[in-house]
C-alpha cells in the first residue's frame, strides 16, 4: 500500500533544472524519506515529523522557492507552469488546441475563473503573461 503524501507549493520552480537542483539539496538530509519533487510542488509523507518539514521548507526556501500557502497563489503558479509547459515543451501543440482550452484542461477548470484569479493575483490578465 502507498503512503499518504501531502503536497507543498512553492514559487518559481518552473524548469527540469529547479526540480534537480531541489532534490540534491534534500538528498542532504532527507536521504531515506520518500518525497517526490515536480515542476511547483513537493509531495512529502503525510507523517513526516514537523522537524524536518520545517528543515525542508527551509532549504528549499534558501533556494530561492517561497512556499506558497494560499490557494490562489498555488493555482496563479499552477497557470504559470501551464504556460511554460505550452510555450517550451509542446512543440507544436499550439496550432492544434487554443492556449485557454490547453490551461483550463491542464489545471481542470474554466478558463474564465482561472482568469479572474491570475489577474486578482498578479495584478495583469493571463493573455498579456
Amino acid at each position: 500500500m502507498e503512503k499518504e503524501t501531502t503536497t507543498l507549493h512553492f514559487n518559481n520552480m518552473y524548469s527540469r533544472s529547479c526540480v534537480r537542483l531541489v532534490e540534491s539539496e534534500l538528498l542532504k538530509f532527507l536521504p531515506n524519506e520518500q518525497y517526490r519533487v515536480k515542476l511547483g510542488c513537493i509531495e512529502v509523507p503525510f507523517d513526516l515529523s514537523k522537524e524536518l518539514m520545517q528543515k525542508l521548507i527551509k532549504v528549499v526556501e534558501g533556494l530561492g522557492f517561497s512556499q506558497l500557502k494560499n490557494q490562489e497563489q498555488q493555482i496563479t503558479e499552477a497557470i504559470k507552469i501551464a504556460a511554460v509547459e505550452l510555450i517550451f515543451q509542446a512543440l507544436n501543440i499550439n496550432s492544434l488546441i487554443r492556449n485557454s482550452d490547453y490551461i483550463s484542461d491542464k489545471l481542470q477548470m474554466p478558463y474564465d475563473k482561472l482568469s479572474r484569479i491570475f489577474s486578482k493575483t498578479t495584478g495583469t490578465t493571463l493573455e498579456k503573461y
